[in-house]
């Protein structure tokens, strides 16, 4: 029974975020307060739905130093990321089930697109920043701030464990 209740609460999610899978982006979910090696952070943004999941940290000018976004599977899988329409130099932190970090990236800004690039071209030219390894999460920060925090493969974030992000995303 202890094993079915864990099945029963992430098919639930599944079931949410797939009902809301083709809605546009609404207002920002934030987790509560974390800790990454010691260091507060009260404002990470999450990322559920696809259009969340697309859209990340594109076109925005500012993060707060203490801010990030989560983006949010549920269950692993290959993902990849770039820095279309990014502004920000970040940081992905990709994440298994345990909140164990499985590898960092540091990730540049892109020089942006030209009016005689096509969005194919444009895209085609984007470097792609991915794990070896299927995750549950990912976590964007500043860039060179995982570095600091000393956020290495084999750290363990309690806070980004599955377990507990079901709960703080189903409390939402």
């Amino acid at each position: 029974m202890r094993k079915i209740l864990p099945l029963f609460t992430i098919a639930a999610l599944f079931v949410a975020i797939s009902l809301g899978a083709d809605e546009p982006v609404n207002s920002p979910r934030f987790l509560p307060e974390i800790s990454l090696c010691g260091m507060p952070y009260r404002q990470i943004e999450v990322a559920v739905t696809d259009a969340e999941l697309r859209k990340g940290l594109m076109d925005r000018t500012y993060l707060a130093d203490d801010g990030g976004m989560l983006f949010f599977y549920g269950r692993p899988k290959f993902t990849a990321f770039w820095m279309k329409n990014t502004r920000i130099p970040l940081d992905v932190i990709f994440l298994d089930a345990e909140g164990i970090v499985l590898q960092v990236n540091t990730m540049t800004v892109e020089p942006p697109q030209t009016e005689n690039e096509s969005d194919e071209d444009y895209e085609a030219r984007l470097k792609s920043y991915y794990c070896l390894r299927p995750v549950t999460c990912a976590l964007e920060i500043h860039a060179g701030r995982a570095a600091e925090l000393g956020l290495v493969p084999g750290t363990r974030i309690p806070s980004l464990a599955l377990r507990v992000l079901l709960q703080n995303i189903n409390a939402k």
